[in-house]
């Protein structure tokens, strides 16, 4: 994986609790917690953004319910950034673009849940070509 720099943020997409509450449990759920946990350690000793991007819809992870909460085994800091987004893309309608333009950011690191769907989705519709990186083996759920 690329060096973390200042330029680079970290996306944490929709790690939250109700989706690891599921009948059918997150594949290897332990361990792409603990991956995510390194990288937002990593991200923070070279002073990278992290950014906690939440999901929620009317029906489903309703914003302010406790299945809408991030994952109790994150631990982000009062300094990390959060995006509430109501859609597939994280850009859609939220201040994402603007926030990542503000701390001129120049790539992102994504992961989370469903990470391929994820980043598929919002590379499609992505205001900013080529400020997406992948993660050196892949997603971490798999590594």
């Amino acid at each position: 994986m690329e060096e973390i720099g200042t330029n680079t943020a970290l996306l944490i997409i929709d790690v939250q609790r109700d989706l690891f509450e599921k009948s059918t449990p997150v594949y290897r759920g332990d361990l792409l917690l603990k991956n995510i946990n390194a990288l937002v350690d990593r991200a923070h000793a070279a002073g990278a953004p992290v950014f906690y991007v939440q999901h929620s819809t009317k029906t489903t992870l309703i914003q302010g319910s406790r299945g809408w909460q991030l994952h109790p085994a994150l631990k982000p800091r009062k300094t990390d950034h959060f995006i509430r987004k109501h859609h597939g893309n994280a850009f859609e309608d939220t201040p994402l673009k603007i926030e990542l333009d503000a701390l001129h950011v120049s790539k992102v690191v994504v992961v989370g849940l469903g990470h391929g769907r994820l980043r598929a989705g919002n590379l499609q519709r992505c205001p900013c070509p080529g400020l997406w990186r992948d993660l050196g083996g892949g997603c971490p759920q798999y590594q």
